[in-house]
C-alpha cells in the first residue's frame, strides 16, 4: 500500500471536559447588596450531586481576578466558612448556606455590581464524573427602589385551564403592590415587602398577561409575565420543497419558512426578533413528523432576524441549519474582522448559558459572486498541505480572512497547492482551536463574515490553491441543537433516546459529546454537512478530526481494541466518502485515523487518504541513515 502524504504541522491536545450539572441557585433575600447576609439554597434533588456528602461554595467576581479566601481546592478546613449544610427530608435533597458577599473576598466588592457563584464537591473533577454546577452569576442590588418577581421563577410559563399560579413579589420597603390580568385590576394590596397573589387560569386557550406594580415615596416599578395554555403543535404536511432550516422564497422576500428537525417532540413555537422575543401563540408551530415548520410573512427584506425555537415548552435553542449564529461573546470581535456585526439581543439572554444561541436568517441576500470558473483540483498524489490555524497564524486585530487573503503570495512563494484551515465551524467562544463545534453551518464570527470566507476560497482558487477544511465529526460541543435536543441537565449527558448522539464515548480519547455513525439522523446530518460546505463554499475537500472515533464498537477504555481493525468503522467511512463521490467526485476525503494499518490500507485503497505521523522516518532520510527508513508505511 502507498499513502498520501501530506506536509503538515500537527499538535497534540489531550482534554478532559469538567462534567456540570445545570442548576440555579435561590437566593434569599432576592435584593442584596455587597454586605448582606443572604442565604443561598441549591435544590439537587435528583442530581448527580445530591450524592455529594459535603459540598462548598465557590464565587468569584465576574470578569475580574479579586481575590478569594474560601476557594480553596481541594477544599481544607480553611474553607469551613463556605461549606453548604446538606439537607434531606420530604424526598427533596438541598444544599444550603448562610454569608456575606463581602466576607468571602480579600479586597473590597463595595464598587461590584455582578457576584458569580457556583456549588461544588471537595474538589474539581473531570469527565465522568460530576462534582459542580454550572456558573450562576447574581446581580447586587443598587439600592434603587425595585421591584423583583420572584415566583414563578420559569418563563414563558406554560398552563392549564383551572391551574393555579402562585405569584410573589418583593420591594425593599415597604410598598403598595397592584396586580393587573390582562390590563384589569384585580387585585390592591398595601404596605408590605413581600406580596404574594394566587391566580385562577380561565383561558381555554391563548395567553394571558400578569402585571404587577409597587409604589413606596414616591418611587415606582413594575413587572411583568405571560403564561401560555398548554397545546400541542397541530399537524400539517410541510409546503412542497420546505426542508429542514431557513427556507426563503424567492419570489416574495417578505416571508421565510422556518422548519426544526426535532423528532418526538410534541410542541415548538419560533420567537424572536419579529416577535419582539416573546412567546406567542400566534408562533405555534406546525407539526409533520418530524418536523416542525412555519411561515413567517409581513418581514423586511433584507433584515437580519435573530429567532430561536421553544421546543417542548423548556428548551430555547437555535436553528441546527442556520448560516449566522449570534452569542454574548461577540461583543469582543473585533469591527474589523467582521463590521456591522447584528448586537447580541439583549432580550434573548437567558440565565442558562447554553440557551444563548440565536440563529440569524435575512431575506433578499445577494449571492457571492465567484470568480475561479475554471479551476481545477490538484491530484491527491501532488498534494502539498499547509495547515493552519487563523487565530495563531496572524498576531491580535489580524486573524481574519482578509489578512490571509493579503498573504497569499507568501504560500505561493512556499511552494504549496493546498491550505488547510482548522476548524472555522461557530465553536464556543472566540479564540479556540475550533475542535468544540456548536453549529456546523455557520462560520464563525471571529474570522470574518461568510463571503469574506468564499472569498479567500476563490482568491486560493485562482492562484491554483487548494481549500481544505479539517472538520470535527466524531463530537459536537453544548449548545449544539442536537445534543441538547434529547439531554439530561442533572447529568449533563445526552439520554439514550437521543437520535444522533451517544451517552457515553464508544472509544477512548473522545471529548465533549460522542456522535452515534450508526444512526440514520447521524448519517443524514454529516452527509448534509459534507454536502454544503464543498457546494456552498466550493471547498476541495476534509480532513477528518478523529476519525477513529467513527465507531458505535464499544472500546470505551481499551485503546489496542479500538485501535483494532474494525470493519463496521470501514463500512461507515466507505458509506459517507460514498455519499461525498456522488456528488463531487475529486473531492478529498483525509483521515486521522491511526489504526491498524490492515484498516488503513484498506481506506486508502479506496480512495481515501491518511493522516500519519512519519516524523522519524524522515528525519532519518534527511539525515542519510545507511539503513533509511520506509516512508512508504506499507
Amino acid at each position: 500500500m502507498k499513502k498520501f502524504i501530506t506536509v503538515i504541522l500537527w499538535l497534540v491536545v489531550g482534554c478532559s471536559i469538567a462534567q456540570k450539572v445545570s442548576l440555579d441557585p435561590v437566593i434569599a433575600p432576592s435584593l442584596f447588596r455587597y454586605n448582606d447576609q443572604i442565604t443561598v439554597t441549591y435544590d439537587v434533588t435528583g442530581t448527580a450531586l445530591a450524592n455529594l456528602s459535603n459540598a462548598w461554595i465557590w464565587v468569584w467576581i465576574p470578569g475580574k481576578s479579586i481575590g478569594t479566601k474560601y476557594n480553596i481546592s481541594p477544599a481544607t478546613a480553611s474553607a469551613d466558612p463556605a461549606k453548604f449544610i446538606k439537607s434531606t427530608a420530604n424526598s427533596k435533597t438541598t444544599f444550603t448556606i448562610t454569608f456575606k458577599p463581602s466576607d468571602f473576598f480579600t479586597s473590597s466588592i463595595s464598587a461590584e455590581t455582578k457576584l458569580g457563584m457556583l456549588i461544588k464537591a471537595i474538589d474539581w473533577c473531570s469527565s465522568p464524573t460530576i462534582c459542580q454546577s454550572t456558573d450562576y452569576i447574581a446581580t447586587f442590588w443598587d439600592g434603587s427602589f425595585q421591584l423583583k418577581l420572584t415566583s414563578p421563577s420559569v418563563q414563558p410559563l406554560f398552563v392549564q385551564t383551572s391551574d393555579v399560579i402562585n405569584i410573589q413579589a418583593e420591594t425593599p420597603v415597604a410598598s403598595n403592590f397592584n396586580l393587573y390580568v390582562d390590563n384589569v385590576l384585580t387585585d390592591t394590596k398595601t404596605n408590605l415587602y413581600n406580596y404574594s397573589y394566587s391566580h385562577t387560569v380561565t383561558e381555554t386557550s391563548g395567553y394571558g398577561a400578569i402585571k404587577i406594580s409597587a409604589m413606596a415615596g414616591g418611587s415606582s416599578s413594575e413587572v411583568s409575565f405571560q403564561y401560555i395554555i398548554k397545546v400541542t403543535s397541530p399537524a400539517a404536511p410541510r409546503p412542497a420543497g420546505i426542508i429542514a432550516g431557513i427556507n426563503y422564497n424567492n419570489s416574495d422576500p417578505t416571508k421565510v419558512t422556518l422548519c426544526l428537525w426535532a423528532p418526538a417532540k410534541t410542541s415548538a413555537y419560533a420567537l424572536g426578533d419579529f416577535s419582539n422575543w416573546d412567546v406567542l401563540p400566534a408562533n405555534l408551530m406546525n407539526r409533520d413528523g418530524d418536523f416542525f415548520w412555519i411561515e413567517l410573512s409581513g418581514l423586511t427584506a433584507g433584515q437580519e432576524y435573530g429567532f430561536q425555537y421553544l421546543v417542548n415548552e423548556t428548551l430555547k435553542m437555535a436553528e441546527p441549519f442556520a448560516d449566522k449564529i449570534l452569542d454574548p461573546d461577540d461583543q469582543y470581535i473585533p469591527t474589523s474582522s467582521y463590521p456591522n456585526l447584528k448586537p447580541y439581543p439583549a432580550k434573548a439572554l437567558s440565565a442558562d448559558w447554553y440557551k444563548n444561541r440565536v440563529a440569524v436568517f435575512q431575506t433578499n441576500q445577494q449571492p457571492y459572486s465567484w470568480q475561479a470558473a475554471n479551476y481545477v483540483r490538484p491530484k491527491k498524489e501532488s498534494l502539498v498541505v499547509y495547515e493552519l490555524l487563523l487565530r495563531d497564524f496572524f498576531d491580535n486585530g489580524n486573524r481574519n480572512y482578509q489578512t490571509l487573503i493579503d498573504t497569499l503570495s507568501y504560500f505561493k512563494r512556499l511552494g504549496i497547492n493546498a491550505i488547510e484551515l482548522m476548524p472555522v465551524m461557530e465553536f464556543n467562544g472566540n479564540e479556540s482551536w475550533g475542535y468544540n463545534p456548536t453549529f456546523m453551518f455557520a462560520p464563525d464570527k471571529y474570522y470574518g463574515t461568510k463571503n469574506k470566507l468564499k472569498e479567500f476560497i476563490d482568491k486560493c482558487h485562482q492562484n491554483g490553491i487548494a481549500v481544505i477544511f479539517d472538520i470535527a465529526m466524531n463530537h459536537q460541543d453544548m449548545p449544539n441543537p442536537f445534543v441538547m435536543l434529547d439531554f439530561n441537565f442533572g447529568t449533563f449527558k445526552p439520554t439514550a433516546t437521543n437520535k444522533w448522539f451517544n451517552v457515553n464515548a464508544t472509544h477512548p480519547f473522545s471529548v465533549f459529546f460522542d456522535l452515534n455513525h450508526e444512526s440514520p439522523y447521524t448519517k443524514q446530518y454529516l452527509d448534509t454537512v459534507n454536502y454544503y460546505w464543498l457546494n456552498e463554499y466550493k471547498i476541495d475537500g476534509f480532513r477528518f478530526d478523529l476519525s477513529k472515533g467513527f465507531t458505535q464498537t464499544n472500546n470505551p477504555n481499551n485503546v489496542g481494541a479500538w485501535s483494532a481493525y474494525d470493519l463496521s468503522r470501514i463500512n461507515l467511512l466507505k458509506r459517507m466518502s460514498d455519499k461525498i463521490w456522488s456528488h463531487t467526485p475529486t473531492a478529498y476525503v483525509i483521515l486521522e485515523h491511526l489504526s491498524e494499518n490492515s484498516e488503513e490500507k484498506e481506506l486508502a485503497e479506496y480512495g481515501m487518504m491518511l493522516w500519519g505521523k512519519m516524523t522519524d522516518q524522515y528525519n532519518q532520510n534527511t539525515m542519510g541513515y545507511e539503513s533509511s527508513s520506509n516512508i512508504t508505511n506499507i
